[in-house]
């Protein structure tokens, strides 16, 4: 506000300075109008600084107001006072741009004046002389100069009364602000008061309630705890309450327990009494034993005679039904064997008379005239089992023969039939079914079965294995290292009619299991091949030997036996068969081994004084089970298909052959 009142003062002054100069001015010559023109000129220069210096001062003064206002503003932050500052910044910057408006019209005035007088001084100069032209020019300026200052007076004066309103009003609000902050502090230290008293009090009621808590944790853990003491209260009452129900049941138990009491001791002293009758009694039956003892010894004795009796009554019966015997088997139908026809297509027409010892084969044949007429071709055997009979059943017959092995003699049971007759299914049988085993495994079973039983009469036996093979005319070892160069050579000793097979593997076992173990070996080692007429043919002969040594230690009594289990390879026709090359010659070494068993058969029914047994390996390895010092049984295999009727029948003609030979009677061996 003082720069404003100084402001106005100068202004003041320089308008009397003005007025004063113009008065001096007046009352001048003409020749001094050139040095008061240049006076005027100055002036002008003057009043435009006064008036640029005024209004920057104006401009200076606003935002210095501005300034303070905002100062005070920023000190409060109330909604009233804000928006009485933004009022007085509109009119600050409107005080700002009329002043600076009024400047540049005074400031264009001029210029345009000058520009107008330069136009006229130009167009109308005066001269030097004409000091009245001059001096009215300078008049003009100065009226001019007048008017332009009254105006910019007015504009001053009246922009100043706005200005001493606008700083009133801020006067007012600063007046109203500094109240609000001196309450707003006040309410502010109040405040802080009160918040520091409460956070006093918080802190002592954090402190105080710091108890309070842990009693109410305590008290919850003893509310779970008493829970937990209710429900077991609960609990051990159910049990209280099913233990006095056991109590009441467990004291009518005693109760029915003293009634048995008593009357237990009323059965013990009566069985007390009984057995002090049983105690006589058994000193009685002691004596009795003894005489019982006495008694079984001498009927051990008897025993002993009696199976004597019973081997030479058995070996009597063997030798009246023929030492030759022939049991015929016909093998059942395959179902790949049908092709999908019906099977009286396929089979032929078998009869079985009721006696179980013929067979019958029917064929229809043409006649001269063409008239078809069945013809009967009748056989008889030893026993004829049909193609439903079971391994187990054909071992039932035979099982009689191979327990005169244990008795010390020499037994062959060889089986004979055209190839794919089921005579490998008869020895071998299947080993993993118990139902299918064959004649093979099942004699071994039985021989140790019996050696078992044969032990409470005092026999002790050693027995030994060995497994051979006929294979083109050359004896191989099936239980060897597979090597085939080795030579074997068959040798006879005529006074105890023992074969030896030399530089072959003899095995001793003790279990069935051993011997078991020996067939799967020489099944894997034996020869085979495929023909047309049986895909897995046996293309050698095989022999296994099983050898028994028996010794008594009651009776001292000793005897040697073997067991011969022979499964010969098939007859086949070469024609049939479709053999080339090594099973050629297989099948040509087959049959002439078989024809030698013919002729031999022959000459032994024929009584000739030779008989050719050198002719083949087989029937030189088989000289003592057909001569006459061995039980032998041969099992004639045949097929049904009607496709073999004629292999068929000829292998029965053989087996008749074989069955009308009286050979020699065969003789115990004993243990040298």
């Amino acid at each position: 506000m003082s720069k404003e009142i100084q402001s106005q003062k100068e202004f003041q002054m320089l308008t009397n300075a003005l007025n004063r100069k113009r008065k001096q001015e007046d009352g001048k010559d003409d020749n001094s109008l050139s040095t008061k023109h240049i006076r005027n000129r100055n002036n002008t220069i003057i009043m435009k600084n006064i008036l640029q210096n005024t209004a920057s001062s104006a401009s200076k003064i606003v935002p210095k107001i501005n300034f303070d206002v905002d100062k005070k503003s920023n000190a409060t932050k109330a909604v009233t006072r804000t928006s009485s500052l933004r009022d007085t910044r509109s009119k600050n910057s409107l005080i700002t741009n009329r002043m600076t408006n009024s400047t540049r019209l005074l400031t264009s005035r001029k210029n345009s004046t000058n520009s107008t007088t330069g136009t006229k001084r130009i167009m109308k100069k005066r001269p030097a002389w004409d000091t009245k032209g001059r001096l009215q020019d300078l008049e003009m300026e100065s009226k001019e100069n007048k008017k332009l200052i009254e105006e910019l007076l007015k504009n001053l004066s009246g922009k100043i009364k706005i200005q001493e309103k606008d700083n009133n009003e801020l006067k007012q609000v600063q007046i109203k602000t500094t109240e609000t902050n001196k309450s707003l502090t006040q309410k502010i230290e109040e405040l802080t008061e009160l918040i520091e008293t409460l956070r006093e009090r918080n802190t002592n009621l954090e402190s105080n309630l710091k108890p309070y808590d842990e009693l109410r944790n305590k008290n919850t853990e003893l509310e779970g705890k008493i829970k937990n003491m209710d429900d077991s209260i609960k609990l051990k009452d159910e049990e209280i309450n099913k233990l006095n129900d056991i109590i009441k049941e467990q004291i009518t138990s005693i109760t029915i327990l003293k009634n048995e009491e008593l009357s237990f001791k009323t059965k013990i002293e009566t069985k007390d009494c009984i057995i002090k009758t049983k105690d006589e009694e058994i000193e009685k039956m002691k004596h009795e034993i003894e005489v019982l003892k006495e008694q079984y010894k001498t009927s051990n004795r008897k025993r002993i005679q009696e199976e004597s009796l019973r081997r030479k009554m058995h070996n009597e019966i063997l030798e009246l039904k023929g030492n030759i015997r022939v049991f015929c088997r016909v093998r059942p139908v395959l179902t790949t064997e049908t092709n999908g026809k019906p099977i009286n297509d396929v089979v032929s027409d078998i009869q079985y008379p009721d006696d179980e010892r013929k067979i019958v084969l029917k064929q229809q044949s043409k006649t001269a005239l063409g008239n078809t007429v069945p013809k009967l071709y009748p056989f008889s055997f030893d026993k004829v089992f049909q193609d439903s009979a079971s391994q187990g059943e054909i071992f039932e017959d035979i099982s009689q023969l191979v327990q005169s092995a244990l008795d010390g003699y020499n037994v062959c049971i060889f089986a004979y039939g055209q190839t794919g007759s089921g005579k490998t299914y008869t020895m071998e049988g299947i080993s993993d079914d118990p139902e299918k085993i064959g004649m093979i495994p099942r004699a071994v079973k039985q021989i140790f079965v019996a050696a078992e039983e044969l032990k409470e009469k005092g026999w002790k036996y050693e027995m030994e294995g060995q497994y051979l093979e006929i294979y083109n005319e050359t004896v191989r070892d099936l239980l060897g290292n597979g090597d085939l160069s080795k030579k074997h050579e068959i040798k006879h000793n005529l006074h105890t009619g023992k074969t030896v097979v030399t530089d072959t593997t003899v095995i001793k076992v003790h279990t069935p299991e051993q011997v078991h173990n020996l067939l799967k070996k020489a099944q894997q080692n034996r020869a085979v091949g495929a023909t047309l007429c049986n895909e897995r043919s046996s293309r050698s002969h095989s022999v296994f030997i099983f050898k028994l040594s028996g010794v008594n230690s009651i009776t001292e009594d000793t005897c040697e036996g073997t067991l011969n289990l022979i499964d010969l390879a098939g007859s086949e026709r070469l024609s049939q068969s479709g053999a080339t090359g090594d099973r050629l010659k297989e099948t040509q070494a087959i049959n002439k081994s078989l024809s030698c068993l013919s002729d031999v058969i022959a000459a032994l029914a024929n009584k000739d004084p030779h008989i050719p047994y050198r002719n083949s390996k087989l029937t030189y390895l088989l000289q003592n089970s057909l001569g006459g010092n061995s039980k032998t049984l041969m099992f004639v295999n045949i097929s049904p298909l009607a496709y073999n009727f004629q292999e068929t029948i000829c292998s029965l003609r053989f087996a008749t052959k074989v069955n009308k030979c009286q050979i020699g009677t065969a003789k115990r061996s004993f243990k040298s």
